[in-house]
């Protein structure tokens, strides 16, 4: 077995501290989030953006990854699963949010979890087109007279 090449490892532990911090803020108490965050609408950005964030942050941890369960990783699949387990996390954290005391579990969170995903990943294309475009431009050939 191979070690971990370096950035894949930087952006998994980054996913990784990414996800324990989403976990830590879902089971603080709900009056300790309003000191910083007003109830309604700023609630709404923060899961769009904290899970824009997640899902972009797997994608890059996969990107760097050959295979998974032996399969080959393809663009595609790369979506499917930074999607699928930043989704898996969200309906994690609501239903954990059942068992704490002045915590509840909303579908609207669930809904919002799953457009953040979706937004990271539109970010995680956007920067990928974008960084294959500087670093893989070809070298002007000046013209000799």
């Amino acid at each position: 077995m191979r070690p971990i090449q370096k950035p894949r490892r930087r952006f998994l532990i980054f996913s990784l501290c990414w996800a324990l911090m989403l976990l830590i803020s879902a089971i603080l108490p709900e009056a300790f989030l309003l000191r910083f965050l007003s109830k309604g609408k700023p609630f709404i950005v923060a899961h769009l953006i904290a899970y824009a964030c997640l899902a972009a942050l797997i994608c890059f941890a996969l990107r760097f990854q050959r295979k998974f369960l032996s399969l080959k990783m393809s663009d595609g699949l790369i979506w499917i699963l930074a999607w699928g387990l930043a989704v898996a996390w969200g309906g994690i954290i609501e239903v954990s949010q059942l068992f704490i005391r002045d915590r509840y579990a909303d579908w609207l969170d669930v809904y919002t979890n799953a457009a953040g995903a979706l937004a990271g990943i539109l970010c995680y294309v956007i920067v990928k087109a974008f960084l294959r475009r500087i670093l893989c431009k070809p070298k002007s050939v000046t013209a000799q007279y």
